[in-house]
This record gives C-alpha cells, sequence and structure tokens, in this order.
C-alpha cells in the first residue's frame, strides 16, 4: 500500500511566518482562523470583504469574483518566487503595468511581507548571501552594475528564505521517516516537492499506524520545534491506495 502525505501550502505557511516576523501578523491570523488563503489575500488586495469574497468566489463561484481570487493567488506566489510582472501578467493574461499594479497592492495589503522582501534584497546586496530558517546560505552576485542579473538576483533571494524553509522541513521528514517507518515494516519511497510517499504492507493496523507516524513527524514536531514558523501550524493532508 502506498500513503502520499502532501504538505498543504507550506510556502504559504512559510511567508505568513515570515510576515509576522517582520511585524505584521494578519496573514498568520488569517490562517489560524481555517480562513481560505487566497480569498482573505483577495479581500484584502481588491478592499472586498473576506466573507463577500468566499461565498462569490468558492462557494457560488461568480466569474468576476473567481476572477479576483485566481490573480491573488497568482500575486502570491508571484512574491513568493519571485517572478517579475512581466511572467505574472504573461500567465494572468493582462499587460505588465496591471501585474506591477497588483504586485505593489499585494505588498501595499501586506506590509510584513513588503519589509521582509526588502530585508532580503538588502542583505544579499550587502552580504552576497542570504540565510534560510534554517541556517542554509545561498550566495546572490550583486554587483549593482549588472541591472538585469542583479535585479534576477533579488528575486531569488526573496524566494529562498520560503522555499528553502519549505524544503528543508519536508527533507527532515524524510530523515525522521526513514528512521522510524522501519517500526512499521515499510519505507520511504520518494518526495514530490512537499509531498511524501511511502510503503507498507496492506494490513488495516499498519496502515493507520504508518498514517499516524507521518502525522507526527511530518505535522507534531515541526509545529513544536520549529520556532521560525511563528506558532503556525503546519498541515499534511493523507491518502492511501494501491
Amino acid at each position: 500500500i502506498l500513503l502520499y502525505a502532501d504538505y498543504s501550502q507550506v510556502e504559504m505557511m512559510v511567508m505568513a511566518a515570515l510576515s509576522a516576523k517582520f511585524g505584521d501578523s494578519s496573514l498568520k491570523e488569517a490562517i489560524l482562523n481555517g480562513l481560505d488563503v487566497h480569498s482573505y489575500v483577495a479581500g484584502k488586495v481588491f478592499s472586498v470583504d473576506y466573507d463577500e469574497m468566499f461565498d462569490k468566489a468558492k462557494v457560488k463561484e461568480i466569474p468576476e469574483y473567481v476572477t479576483l481570487r485566481s490573480r491573488a493567488k497568482t500575486v502570491g506566489f508571484a512574491i513568493l518566487y519571485g517572478s517579475t510582472s512581466w511572467g505574472m501578467a504573461k500567465k494572468q493574461n493582462i499587460t505588465p503595468q496591471e501585474a506591477q499594479g497588483l504586485i505593489d497592492g499585494f505588498l501595499g495589503a501586506f506590509p510584513g511581507i513588503k519589509k521582509f522582501v526588502e530585508f532580503t534584497h538588502r542583505e544579499a546586496s550587502q552580504y552576497g548571501y542570504v540565510m534560510s530558517p534554517f541556517g542554509r546560505r545561498r550566495r546572490f552576485p550583486i554587483s549593482k552594475v549588472r541591472s538585469y542579473i542583479d535585479n534576477s538576483s533579488k528575486r531569488k533571494a526573496q524566494n529562498f528564505p520560503i522555499q528553502s524553509g519549505a524544503s528543508d522541513s519536508c527533507l527532515r521528514s524524510v530523515i525522521g521517516l526513514t528512521e522510524k517507518i522501519k517500526d512499521c515494516g515499510g519505507k520511504v519511497v520518494v518526495t514530490v516537492h512537499d509531498s511524501l510517499i511511502c510503503e507498507v504492507d496492506d494490513d488495516a493496523a499498519i496502515i493507520s499506524k504508518t498514517a499516524n507516524l507521518m502525522k507526527e513527524i511530518m505535522v507534531t514536531k515541526p509545529n513544536k520545534a520549529y520556532g521560525f514558523l511563528e506558532g503556525i501550524p503546519l498541515k499534511a493532508d493523507i491518502e492511501v491506495g494501491y
């Protein structure tokens, strides 16, 4: 039997934690209150009440609101991945000017994320590297004379703490599962981005024990041990199949 455990929006969790670290806990509070993150972001960016946005975008699926939620989701990931306004414009079929307006609107709505982005740009420019939440360094060739390369490096710098924090959380779970899953007679098969796939015998008791073990290692322990998460709980959905 294969057990597939997928971290739920782990990069957004890390970004919300970094935003809280820089003085803006609004996204963190939305997550803790169980709100739909992308509806919440859309409401903030487009000045629409959350309940209205969620109801019309997620429940009633009114096209106008679905589009707003989709654009908010895209701009959130654009900040996360360090995308350009041109790249975002292409994905959303809008002009680069409109895309830049969405990026500016997002950063205006979430000042903690804006401060985090500015901090990573300064850190990369001043020290030539950026640190991940787990202390990993990535170096960036910023010289202030090659604007295209330097801007690209700055965008990668803002992505690195988020992406590396999420990735290392998953890799630490691989280590923990590799050590413990032998007690269930199983093995870790592969990782796919922020998910893990394990294999165990087709036995109901073993499957249940392994699923609980995966939850413990991927969710419970990190929530207690990873201070950089600022109290934001990781979540993982587990599916089972042949």
